[in-house]
């Protein structure tokens, strides 16, 4: 009997550990978008364009290349891929 618990406490113990591990990134992923999100609405607010319509018209090549606007990119692709 005390075999199987100390197998029981292990097991369980493992799971919170990967609970809490879990948790933590996801969290911590969760922030990341949010501030994400916090900087494209600055340049939202920058630029006084929605940052969907800006991407759109960045990805046809109607924009140029400015420095704000491949960082606007950049932190909407890596959002949506984050969001996944």
């Amino acid at each position: 009997m005390q075999l199987g618990c100390k197998v029981l406490i292990k097991i369980l113990g493992d799971n919170l550990f990967a609970d809490k591990f879990l948790d933590y990134h996801i969290n911590r992923l969760k922030q990341e978008i949010a501030n994400m999100q916090y900087k494209l609405d600055k340049f939202e607010e920058k630029y006084q364009m929605k940052t969907d319509k800006f991407y759109e018209q960045f990805d046809n090549g109607e924009l140029g290349d400015f420095k704000d606007y491949m960082l606007w990119s950049g932190i909407y692709e890596f959002q949506l891929d984050s969001k996944q």
